[in-house]
């Protein structure tokens, strides 16, 4: 084991995932920030979508990239962040003070990192072995990341394409949870139903504090967050257990 550790320690920089994580960033960002911010009023929404972009390219770079390469998708948010800056301020002439301009700089870096750490769960590089009893923590992290990106992509950007009604947004946003759970139930090693539930719950929590806060919302009525709350579990539990069906009728059980 310290061999191990020593030698992920060690490890080259693998600079071409470095630059493949980066060019990702930077045309998600074109791609998907510009179209965001024509259609929501709310300026908040273009920046929840420039996390969801700097979090995908991390598990993007983490999951395809061969070895350990979280460092690699911390730089490459870096990388991409940095050259959004300079479009922002030099090229498109958008106003941005050094304090929103290094505050999107760490932000990026970090949510890559993570996003890298999430890539290498998935692919199995990362995380403990898989054990008959006690939860898996990793797996309920990366059902959060997880979640948090198909919960943005199914609202604002489903949105954008499908203007649907406010029973279309539930609709989608509750697949989001039922995908999330499949996801995991079906990568991970063991049995992760539970974790998958578990996810579901905190990300109700985050999307709670996100909408009220970040958003603007207003507080939800408590009955509205107990639904909340109980929906993301059984959708998270039901996707967790298809995950697995999934898993085991591909004989790919751990």
């Amino acid at each position: 084991m310290p061999e191990q550790q020593l030698e992920e320690k060690t490890y080259p920089i693998q600079w071409k995932w470095i630059l493949i994580g980066a060019a990702v960033g930077v045309i998600l960002l074109a791609l998907l920030v510009p179209i965001v911010n024509a259609t929501f009023v709310n300026k908040t929404v273009p920046l929840l979508m420039g996390t969801v972009v700097f979090l995908l390219t991390g598990i993007i770079v983490g999951y395809k990239s061969p070895g350990v390469t979280i460092r690699e998708a911390a730089l490459a948010g870096l990388i991409a962040i940095l050259l959004a800056d300079v479009l922002m301020f030099w090229i498109f002439d958008i106003p941005l003070s050094p304090l929103h301009g290094i505050t999107f700089v760490v932000i990026a870096y970090l949510l890559a990192l993570i996003g890298g750490w999430v890539g290498e769960v998935i692919q199995g590089t990362k995380g403990a072995a898989p054990s008959k009893h006690g939860i898996q923590w990793q797996w309920i992290a990366v059902g959060l990341a997880i979640g948090f990106i198909l919960n943005y992509f199914s609202v604002f950007l489903l949105f954008i394409f499908f203007r649907f009604g406010e029973v279309g947004i539930v609709l989608s946003f509750a697949l989001s949870f039922l995908i999330m759970g499949l996801i995991v139930g079906y990568k991970s090693p063991g049995v992760t139903i539970l974790e998958s539930a578990l996810a579901g719950i905190g990300l109700i929590i985050l999307e709670y504090f996100l909408i009220t806060i970040g958003l603007g919302g207003g507080a939800f009525p408590a009955q509205y967050l107990m639904i909340g709350l109980a929906g993301s579990f059984v959708l998270g539990l039901l996707g967790g257990w298809l995950g697995e069906l999934m898993q085991e009728t591909a004989g790919t059980k751990g």
